[in-house]
């Protein structure tokens, strides 16, 4: 299994880590691993899929990257990952509306959604920007 397909619509999937998913009832999942949303990317652990809410639930999402479109002309259209994670993030993903999960309404442009219920950081402490210059504290 490369990938499950929550959303074509909006571009959402998961990638359980280790090739492992638990599907529970009401098509329920609980999964480790990676979620793409859109433009965006999540890993980490106790992951899971509520059908009946259409959202995927962070309580440990330990790395979050933001995906962005090339500006320059001659690779107008791909993406590129920003080198900046955030991390420490907990909450969940409204993948769209929950009478809507077929995605066959398409004016809703605002989805998918993360809702963030802790504070997140950027840090820039990492040997591999300024050789570890900044201090994570200050």
């Amino acid at each position: 299994m490369e990938r499950v397909v929550l959303s074509l619509k909006n571009k959402v999937w998961i990638k359980p880590g280790g090739r492992r998913l638990t599907i529970k009832k009401n098509r329920d999942i609980n999964f480790d691993g990676l979620i793409t949303a859109g433009k965006t990317q999540y890993y980490g652990f106790d992951f899971s899929f509520n059908y009946e809410d259409f959202k995927l639930n962070l309580p440990k999402c330990d790395s979050m990257f933001i995906w962005a479109n090339y500006k320059e002309s001659k690779r107008k259209g791909k993406l590129i990952r920003l080198q900046s994670k955030i991390e420490t993030l907990e909450g969940h993903i409204q993948i769209d509306d929950p009478s809507n999960k077929s995605g066959l309404d398409t004016s809703h442009h605002e989805y998918p959604t993360l809702i963030s219920n802790t504070k997140t950081y950027v840090y820039y402490d990492d040997k591999s920007i300024q050789n570890g210059l900044y201090n994570r504290e200050e």
